[in-house]
């Protein structure tokens, strides 16, 4: 039953990159009907609504969010700990340098004049 959501979830994608928004709307409607027939499905209406506005490994809601209405297929992505790996690690990521700061001291502030006269400027250049 899982490989009918498959094959749905890829025409779909389909349809949004290359159909038009009439084509795109009675694809979703078939789909909804199909899967309403499945018995694995009955029910789940919140997780079709999880599938249609994900994108790639972004899901509309946390993984606590997803394991609460039953939404499975985020367990397979993020891992069994419901964390995601990549984004924990930029998340945890610390720089062996620091940043490179601005010396204060040897900044003026900038006042534009309307006719300013060469050499007025006190910093050459």
């Amino acid at each position: 039953m899982l490989f009918f959501r498959d094959i749905w979830n890829r025409f779909l994608e389909f349809e949004s990159n290359i159909g038009d928004l009439q084509s795109i709307v009675k694809v979703e409607k078939r789909r909804s009907e199909v899967l309403s027939k499945i018995k694995e499905f009955e029910g789940k209406e919140t997780a079709q609504l999880v599938d249609r506005y994900r994108f790639l490994d972004l899901f509309p809601c946390t993984p606590q969010e997803l394991k609460s209405i039953g939404y499975t297929e985020v367990i397979n992505i993020t891992g069994a700990a419901g964390k995601n790996h990549i984004l924990q690690s930029i998340i945890e990521f610390e720089p062996d340098l620091p940043l490179p700061v601005p010396d204060y001291s040897q900044m003026i502030p900038y006042k534009p004049k309307a006719k300013a006269l060469p050499g007025e400027h006190p910093v050459p250049g």
